[in-house]
């Protein structure tokens, strides 16, 4: 069915064929660039239509990588190396069209390197967990923390979250690298508790999670075996994650949700989903991407798109959390326009356990502990 849609579709100069598996190569002359890019739109959302054999209906989602000759190769293997990189990345980009640039093939060496030191770094326990704090932003008490994965290399330095997920992805770590995050922030949140500062904690969850039916069990036993209540919990999915126009993430959220835990769209605003999709959705949350909210003080079109994902989203009963805050200006501009929660460099950095707790020292209103409140963080000018 792929192969005759690709015929249909294509121009009847193309060359379509199948390389294997799953994957299908298009060549043909064009004028530039440009037309490369809207052809290979085109041909995606010719595939994802859904396919109807007898009573059963698919839904089959694509990502498409370019090459162009010569400017990315001179022979077929370099070309055919070089549109795979980019197919690869282009299942983690908003609209699925990725065209090959040098950067992916030099990150893409870089990241097999790092295949083998990711599994012993998760072997010896050498990933650490940061926390950055969510505070509301009408009176700035604390509410929660976002739980991030980070890995100092001891040849590299700092490795990119993007860069060690990806490889944890490609090479069969990924569920380990979710449960290191996911214990580490229940464990604090069970200690936090138990010293009567009740904290919810946020996790990141890849897409491809959501393919493992076994992970809301996993999360289930996970509650269970630190005595958090599911609430506490919230588990943040890309907008892409969410909303890849499949139905495929929906049955694994809504055992999620039927658990209890809060479920969160993250980076909401960079796919081009609308907000009407997240009404269909088991969904408690929305994160406004960070680059929209940056923009509010210097760009009106970043203000009108928070506005409205503020707007509608509280009218579907959504709660909404601002990335990115990092000016006194956009607090605001927040304020003003009814946004509850954020998390930024204006609260604080995303820190290590160690510095974390010394932030709440210097940050929180002992009177706000003592009578059993939610932290309130001091305004300090």
């Amino acid at each position: 069915e792929v192969a005759a849609r690709l015929r249909a579709s294509a121009p009847s100069s193309a060359l379509v064929g199948r390389a294997g598996g799953d994957e299908f190569l298009v060549t043909m002359r064009l004028e530039s660039v440009e037309a490369a890019m809207e052809i290979a739109a085109q041909l995606r959302e010719q595939i994802r239509d859904e396919m109807i054999f007898d009573l059963l209906t698919l839904d089959v989602d694509t990502a498409v990588g370019v090459a162009v000759h010569p400017d990315h190769g001179s022979d077929a293997a370099t070309l055919l190396q070089r549109v795979d990189l980019a197919a690869t990345a282009a299942k983690a980009v908003p609209g699925s069209v990725q065209l090959f640039n040098p950067a992916l093939e030099s990150r893409s060496l870089r990241r097999l390197g790092l295949a083998g030191d990711l599994r012993r770094a998760l072997d010896k326990g050498n990933l650490e967990v940061y926390f950055q704090p969510k505070v509301t932003l009408r009176d700035r008490r604390l509410v929660g923390v976002e739980c991030l994965a980070r890995w100092e290399h001891p040849t590299h330095g700092t490795v990119a979250p993007e860069d060690f997920v990806a490889v944890a992805e490609h090479t069969g770590q990924l569920g380990r690298l979710t449960e290191l995050v996911l214990r580490e922030g229940l464990r604090r949140s069970r200690n936090w508790a138990q010293a009567d500062q009740p904290l919810s904690v946020a996790v990141n969850i890849s897409p491809r999670t959501l393919t493992d039916q076994h992970f809301p069990d996993q999360v289930r036993e996970l509650l269970d075996e630190y005595g958090v209540p599911p609430q506490r919990l919230t588990l943040e999915i890309t907008e892409a994650g969410v909303l890849d126009g499949t139905e495929r993430p929906i049955p694994t959220l809504r055992r999620l949700r039927d658990l209890g835990v809060r479920l969160s769209v993250d980076d909401f605003g960079t796919g081009d989903s609308s907000l009407a999709h997240l009404r269909r959705l088991p969904v408690h949350e929305v994160k406004v991407d960070r680059s929209f909210v940056q923009g509010m003080a210097t760009d009106p079109g970043d203000l009108a798109i928070v506005n409205a994902v503020v707007t509608l989203s509280q009218q579907f009963g959504l709660a909404v959390v601002a990335e990115g805050v990092e000016s006194e200006l956009t607090l605001e501009l927040l304020q003003d326009i009814g946004c509850e929660i954020g998390q930024g460099f204006l609260f604080s950095r995303p820190l290590p356990y160690e510095r974390l707790e010394a932030w709440f020292g210097a940050q929180v209103d002992p009177e706000t502990i003592i009578s059993g409140e939610l932290p309130r963080l001091r305004v300090v000018p």
